[in-house]
This record gives C-alpha cells, sequence and structure tokens, in this order.
C-alpha cells in the first residue's frame, strides 16, 4: 500500500514512484559511438584553441599599448627632468631675491660659472682636436 506522504508534490500534482533507470544506456560501443566520442573531444579542443588564441590576441594588443606606453614615459620623465632643472633655476634665483642678494653679486656668479664654461669648453675643444690628430695619424699608411 502506497502511503500519500511516500508520493512526492510536483508542480503538476501528486507524482509517482520513480523508479531507478534500468543500467547503462548503450552495452555495445560501436563506431558510431567512438566517432560521436571523437567528434566532441575535436569540438572541445577546438573552443580551447579558439580560447588561447584570443588570450594570445590579448596579450599581444597589450603588449603594443604598454610600449607605446612605455616609450611616452619615458619622453614625459625626459620634459619632467628639463622643467626641474628649470625650477631649480628659478628657485636659486628667489633664494637669491629673498635674501637681498643684490643684482652685482647676481651679476658676479654669472661671470665666473660663465668663465669656467669657456675654460671648460676649450679644454674639451682641445681634447677633441688631439684625439682627431691621433687617428688621422693611424690612418695613413
Amino acid at each position: 500500500m502506497v502511503q500519500v506522504v511516500d508520493r512526492p508534490v510536483t508542480r503538476q500534482g501528486l507524482g509517482g514512484i520513480r523508479t531507478q533507470s534500468q543500467g547503462p544506456q548503450r552495452q555495445v560501443q560501436d563506431k558510431s559511438y567512438w566517432l560521436g566520442l571523437l567528434r566532441s573531444k575535436i569540438s572541445e579542443l577546438n573552443s580551447e584553441i579558439a580560447k588561447l588564441s584570443k588570450h594570445i590576441s590579448n596579450f599581444n594588443q597589450e603588449n603594443a599599448s604598454y610600449l607605446s606606453y612605455e616609450k611616452r614615459a619615458e619622453n614625459l620623465a625626459a620634459e619632467i627632468k628639463e622643467l626641474q632643472g628649470q625650477l631649480a633655476d628659478y628657485n636659486m634665483l628667489v633664494d637669491k631675491l629673498n635674501t637681498n642678494s643684490g643684482f652685482a653679486d647676481l651679476k658676479e656668479d654669472y661671470e665666473s660659472l660663465k668663465a669656467q664654461n669657456e675654460r671648460e669648453t676649450k679644454a674639451i675643444d682641445e681634447l677633441f682636436s688631439q684625439r682627431q690628430k691621433k687617428r688621422a695619424r693611424h690612418q695613413e699608411p
């Protein structure tokens, strides 16, 4: 005897007690079974290949954008360095003015730096001309 408690309630009303399946579905594994299995594995491989190809293309795009950003960052870093040098010059000028250094002191500093630069330029030019002479001597057979 089946009691109502043993019968599960579904959306359609009272359902019957389900019996278990009758064992394995397919007993004979013939050529069509193996072909179907092979096709499903090929399909899985193709989907994985497509996924990997998409990852590779995304990586290549990110790498290209990274290189362009890196080049842009290098250019901006050089510009920042130049602007920091100018800022340091302006800050030094403001400090000189705030410490009530006279214009004569600034002019004296300028003249000494100019003279030092000229001496260093002459020394570098002399070294360059000596090197050129040595090269010319070594190149003549």
